[in-house]
């Protein structure tokens, strides 16, 4: 079975690339999160968990659940640390993902939300990617707004995840242009492209 047309929805802290991926669900698309599902998985699964409190130490979980201040603080206190982490987590989300795929074929087209931070789509090739973009003003109030953390840690993973995106299309969630028109427009794109990908029968 041919595999469907796949796409990649990316955007840095703050971005709302949550946000958009729940346009496109509302717009009946599945929408693959990736980094639910990292943290699902490294509560989960086994091999993960042992990796992580041999690397990051055993304080990474309390009472069985991650601790993920803790881990966040370790993960983003150096590129090493964060390459580390990437290392135990990205093949087990791939591999989770590509069973994902298999059992959503049926719908016109899937799509694959990743942080910025990861930036790394290996496994199954991608049709085509999204990136989602705002003001730095903008994330920061978000963010501060939404999570328990510093100024000075949101700035520090803005800086690790000021790397290049190669993306197709761009969508602007800066608060004054309108998010759902830009994305119903690119969902008629894709099941335009993905019905003209899809073998004839």
């Amino acid at each position: 079975m041919k595999r469907p047309f796949l796409v990649a929805l990316t955007g840095g802290i703050g971005s709302g690339k949550s946000t958009v991926a729940a346009v496109f669900r509302c717009l009946g698309t599945p929408v693959y999160d990736s980094d639910s599902w990292a943290k699902e998985l490294m509560t989960t699964d086994k091999s993960a968990r042992s990796a992580i409190q041999k690397t990051f130490g055993e304080q990474s979980y309390i009472e069985g659940k991650l601790n993920r201040p803790y881990l966040a603080s370790q993960v983003f206190s150096t590129e090493k640390n964060q390459r580390a982490m990437n290392v135990i987590v990205h093949p087990m989300v791939e591999k989770h993902f590509q069973k994902w795929v298999r059992e959503n074929a049926s719908a016109p087209y899937l799509m694959k939300e990743s942080a910025l931070l990861s930036n790394s789509f290996v496994g199954i090739e991608l049709d085509k990617r999204i990136l989602v973009t705002a003001p730095e003003e903008v994330r920061i109030r978000r963010i501060l707004k939404r999570d328990n953390r510093s100024l000075e840690e949101i700035r520090k993973i803005m800086e690790r995840q000021q790397q290049p995106v190669k993306a197709d299309y761009t969508l602007f969630n800066d608060e004054l242009q309108l998010l759902v028109p830009q994305a119903e427009e690119l969902h008629l794109l894709f099941t335009k492209l993905a019905k003209e990908k899809k073998p004839a029968a």
